[in-house]
């Protein structure tokens, strides 16, 4: 499946990049190039600077989608053309996929505006998860 993915956007599927495109693609949260590298670096002589570049070039082709976040890390995810909101923890980062969606109209408005066809959006949300927002009353209580 990885390998017909980059080849339908006119890329090499070599095994490095389907591998990179596999770890993103089932990763059940965003992840950082980083993150990949840690991963696949264990089983496959691989370097940093390789998977940032099939990274960039997949985010290029709109196999990905590369978002920095509020901690200036970037985070890759699979571009399954869905929209897709996130809360995102600024202490532990943990993030939290929302289920509702109340864009829906504004991407019919927008796109009747503009004549694009719209495919899917993105929105992070930041704040405390309810762990952390704890940690943080007991240390004020202390």
């Amino acid at each position: 499946m990885d390998a017909d993915v980059l080849k339908s956007v006119s890329m090499k599927a070599t095994k490095k990049r389907i591998m990179i495109l596999e770890s993103v693609r089932t990763s059940p949260s965003p992840v950082t190039a980083e993150d990949i590298y840690e991963k696949l670096s264990q089983s496959l002589d691989i370097s940093l600077s390789t998977v940032y570049r099939a990274l960039n070039a997949m985010s290029d082709k709109g196999i990905i989608i590369k978002a920095v976040r509020q901690d200036g890390k970037t985070y890759f995810h699979f571009n399954d053309h869905q929209h897709k909101h996130e809360l995102i923890c600024s202490v532990c980062h943990r993030s939290v996929d929302v289920e509702d969606c109340p864009f829906d109209e504004i991407s019919r408005k927008i796109a009747q505006k503009t004549g694009f066809v719209i495919t899917g959006h993105n929105m992070e949300f930041t704040g405390i998860c309810p762990n952390c927002a704890g940690k943080t009353d007991r240390r004020e209580r202390d």
